[in-house]
């Protein structure tokens, strides 16, 4: 005996009546497993910019991430070790958006992209260490820090940069006591972690086009960093973000230049 199909409006109507049947069970998971307190508004949090409607994201998961801060080579490491964590809490995401969007009824939560502030990690955490980074460069240590965060139904990305010195051509006289004006911190991109929801495993994705710490060949000059090889000492660092590429873009980074 045949069965007629239902149509698109009809399909969408009989989800909806099972979304309304289900509701009130979806209201008291989302209340019992994420309550308030365990949300962030991302839209007020200083470290991070959010590239998504819907800016709530859970304590858990933004705590693990460490955005707005400079990684030494441990807590780099005690991070990755930490990365099925994340993938977890990245799952518990997932759930809280199905509870509170489920996909059946359309237009979902998509994916979350979340990206460091730049002003942010330059003027609350590196400006005011400038010295002890600077020497730890110097000593051989690699820093890093998280850029980007993305997060959808297909995968997991987490892109990290690192910071280097560069030496100047025509160093700048220096006050007694205070950091060595012959370098520039630069940026460079270091590696990317990525998971699939599929594969249920994390691929490491490194750059090895600058092994150097020091005068690397391709490299980014942010904005605040200029600002801070050029002001004297004690001086007042503009609140601006954003990282300008200079010199020819070679898909990798930017070609060395120290033109402003």
């Amino acid at each position: 005996m045949a069965v007629n199909a239902l149509s698109e409006q009809q399909e969408k109507d009989l989800a909806y009546q099972h979304h309304l049947l289900f509701k009130p069970h979806c209201d008291h998971f989302k209340q019992f497993y994420f309550p308030k307190s365990s949300l962030v508004n991302t839209n007020l949090t200083p470290s991070i910019s959010c590239w998504t409607a819907k800016p709530q994201v859970l304590g858990s998961l933004f705590e693990a991430l460490k955005f707005g801060i400079l990684l030494r080579a441990d807590e780099h490491n005690a991070l990755v070790n930490r990365l099925p964590d994340i993938a977890n809490y990245a799952h518990e995401q997932l759930l809280f958006w199905q509870l509170k969007q489920p996909l059946t009824l359309g237009e979902p939560v998509q994916a979350l992209t979340l990206t460091k502030s730049e002003s942010h990690l330059w003027n609350t955490c590196i400006i005011p260490q400038e010295e002890e980074f600077q020497l730890a460069i110097l000593g051989g240590e690699r820093l890093c820090f998280l850029s980007h965060f993305h997060l959808n139904y297909a995968c997991i990305r987490l892109t990290f940069c690192s910071i280097h010195l560069s030496q100047q051509l025509t160093p700048r006289p220096r006050a007694l006591e205070s950091p060595n004006r012959s370098y520039t911190f630069i940026q460079c991109d270091d590696r990317e972690y990525s998971y699939k929801w599929s594969e249920d495993h994390w691929d490491t994705d490194i750059d090895n086009s600058n092994p150097q710490l020091i005068n690397p060949l391709f490299y980014r000059i942010p904005q605040l960093a200029q600002e801070l090889c050029n002001a004297p000492r004690g001086g007042v660092w503009p609140d601006v973000g954003g990282c300008r590429l200079l010199g020819k873009s070679t898909g990798r980074g930017a070609m060395a230049s120290l033109q402003r």
